[in-house]
């Protein structure tokens, strides 16, 4: 399975539809019958990094950036716009397809400018407009740490030009309302103002001021850079320590943890951890990501958490709530987890007798792979139960090597719809423990391979189970308890290679029962033709996915500046697609922000030879870059003479040290 490329075929038969229109409008080439009709959706935000924050200050006066995630942005802006309360932001400095960290969203990164005034963030697209999230305009101050700059240092003001050097002198400085973005490098000294506590960071009332309500304290990755925060010898990459007073109201975005036991720890009322990038670390009990003390109103959003934990040891965990209190309101959305080793990717377990979880919000996640169980809902090392109300909707939950979605509390009330359960071992749907009507199950497609169960009910009589027009694959009949079951092939697009949308025949479409969700895992509306589809998709006259095409891709492998303004870099080029490339144009740019921007200037042109599938090309170049250009911009197939199965990944972009 390829997530990287199959949850995103129609956003790619889209773009492919997008490119032929424009090479026919040049008499290149005529769309053939399987991408005839197809259409883009209107644009759909799901969610912001930021909700309020200041519209002046911080680089070139323009404001606070604002990541804004969703799908059907299109891979370039082009005429498209965003706006704020209807009025343009200021600066667009980064716009994209599947570009974000996890599940191949769509992002946006823009400046507000002090035009605005507040309201709706909303996207254009083809004169289509999204749906709008609000933004509040307030006050506040915007620093900056970059310990890659030679002007860099703790003595600065922290401004733009004028950068603190380590990550542990902005707390010195911000106060609630205020925001911190955190520059290209790897921070990995532990924190030196608390010896002993093996943390990279750490935040409590002696050194730093939380946020409040609406004005929330901001470490916010740099757009289109890596701030790493890592340390193989690290307990901890951020932690919150609140003996000296609540340390509430932090937002953590677009950051980088690796290597640390526990990643980022999150206690308190109002945190939001966003676009962030887990991989290989997390050998830690409280898992990777961690919720635990007495915590509510936390959002846990486009987190991607690749190859975290420790084979074969199963305490070793991917998001983790974990009780000592109650765990309340709790949102994990649009996620992706995939191969956590040892334990499971999703886990909710409390310690403490009355440890309470309740109002937590599993949805539109993609979670494969885990060496135990994909999500456990429930269980405790005390004497009490400690599941409230717990909603699992809208997810892609595959090829655990147990079940993928275990629930064990016989008083907790767990409701399960419009998921897509599918290719786990022993079991797609576990309940361990659940008391009587106890738990929900509804338009769910539990899809079997060979050996595996639909549903296994251990200590949970059927009468636990309300449960109606779930489609059941393989593993047998379907149970005598669920109201209205569906039998049949789902007819994914390509389970093989983890694409799990139902072709528009399969027995799962109109044949659900009205559930109210209103969007489904690629943000389309719900219903789509008067009718619930069961599973996480909804049909919505989508392509088969195309034909094998090759796929062309760059990666900096190098970006030195030498003396001056002088830059020396080395891009490669691979086609990582099913079919020769033919010749190839690569253009190079040095550009003021990190994309295509208007002002970017050309460095050179070249030609490279026809690649074969997984076949790379070696390409240097160098030249003077234009004073305060700070980033070196390849696009791959700049003639868009190659129809490629993925036209969104062509340009590639590094910041240049």
């Amino acid at each position: 399975m390829n997530l990287q490329l199959s949850v995103n075929v129609f956003r790619q038969t889209v773009a492919i539809v997008s490119l032929l229109s424009v090479l026919c409008a040049l008499s290149v080439c005529e769309v053939g019958p399987a991408t005839a009709g197809v259409s883009a959706p209107a644009p759909r935000i799901f969610f912001t990094d930021l909700q309020s924050g200041p519209v002046t200050g911080g680089e070139g006066g323009h404001g606070a950036f604002i990541f804004i995630y969703g799908e059907f942005f299109g891979a370039g802006r082009g005429a498209s716009t965003v706006t704020i309360g209807g009025v343009e932001v200021a600066r667009y400095v980064i716009w994209g397809a599947d570009n974000a960290r996890a599940r191949n969203l769509d992002l946006i990164v823009v400046q507000p400018g002090g035009n605005v005034t507040g309201g709706n963030v909303v996207v254009t697209v083809d004169g289509q407009s999204s749906n709008g999230v609000p933004f509040t305009v307030r006050d506040g101050s915007i620093y900056f740490v970059a310990p890659g700059d030679p002007g860099a240092s703790d003595d600065n003001a922290g401004t733009f030009e004028a950068p603190f050097r380590t990550i542990y002198r902005p707390r010195q400085s911000l106060q609630p309302g205020d925001i911190c973005y955190v520059r290209e490098g790897r921070y990995d000294s532990f924190d030196p103002d608390y010896a002993g506590w093996d943390a990279v960071l750490l935040l409590d009332g002696t050194t730093s001021r939380a946020g409040t309500e609406g004005r929330p304290v901001a470490y916010v990755g740099y757009p289109g850079e890596s701030a790493m925060i890592a340390n193989p010898s690290a307990r901890r990459g951020i932690l919150f320590i609140t003996d000296a007073g609540a340390m509430d109201y932090f937002v953590f975005a677009n950051l980088v943890f690796s290597e640390s036991q526990y990643a980022l720890g999150l206690t308190g009322i109002g945190h939001r951890a966003i676009g962030n990038y887990f991989f290989e670390g997390g050998e830690s009990y409280d898992g990777l990501l961690g919720i635990n003390g007495e915590s509510s109103n936390i959002e846990v959003l486009g987190n991607r958490l690749y190859r975290n934990g420790e084979a074969s040891n199963k305490f070793r965990h991917g998001f983790y709530i974990g009780g000592y209190g109650t765990n309340r309101d709790i949102d994990f959305g649009w996620n992706e987890i995939d191969q956590q080793l040892g334990g499971r990717a999703n886990q909710m377990y409390g310690h403490l007798d009355g440890d309470l979880m309740d109002d937590v919000r599993i949805h539109d996640n993609f979670i494969r792979g885990s060496e135990l169980n994909n999500i456990v809902i429930g269980g405790s090392d005390g004497t009490t139960n400690v599941i409230g109300t717990v909603r699992v909707w809208n997810n892609v939950i595959v090829g655990a090597t147990d079940a993928g979605l275990r629930i064990n509390d016989p008083t907790g009330t767990v409701i399960v719809e419009q998921n897509t359960i599918a290719g786990n071992d022993f079991a797609q749907f576990y309940v361990e423990r659940g008391g009587i009507g106890r738990i929900t199950l509804r338009n769910n497609i539990l899809a079997c391979d060979a050996g595996q169960a639909h549903v296994v009910l251990e200590q949970a009589e059927p009468g636990a189970m309300i449960a109606d027009h779930n489609l059941y694959f393989n593993g047998g009949d379907a149970p005598a308890w669920d109201a209205a079951p569906i039998a049949g092939d789902p007819m994914f697009f390509d389970s093989a290679a983890g694409d799990f949308q139902i072709d528009a025949d399969s027995p799962a479409a109109d044949a659900g029962a009205v559930t109210g969700h209103e969007s489904d895992f690629l943000g389309i509306a719900r219903p789509q033709d008067g009718v619930y589809d069961v599973g996480a998709f909804e049909v919505a006259g989508l392509a088969p996915p195309p034909p094998d095409r090759p796929d062309l891709v760059g990666t900096w492998t190098k970006v030195k500046r030498k003396s001056g303004r002088k830059v020396k870099a080395t891009i490669e080029c691979r086609n990582g697609g099913q079919a020769a490339s033919g010749p190839v144009e690569v253009q190079v740019l040095f550009s003021p922000t990190a994309g295509v921007d208007p002002d970017a200037v050309v460095l050179v042109t070249l030609d490279v030879p026809e690649l074969q599938p997984q076949q790379s090309a070696s390409i240097k170049v160098s030249g003077k870059r234009p004073a305060d250009f700070g980033y070196i911009v390849a696009v791959i197939d700049s003639s868009a003479v190659v129809l490629e199965s993925d036209e969104s990944n062509n340009t590639v972009v590094r910041a240049i040290p």
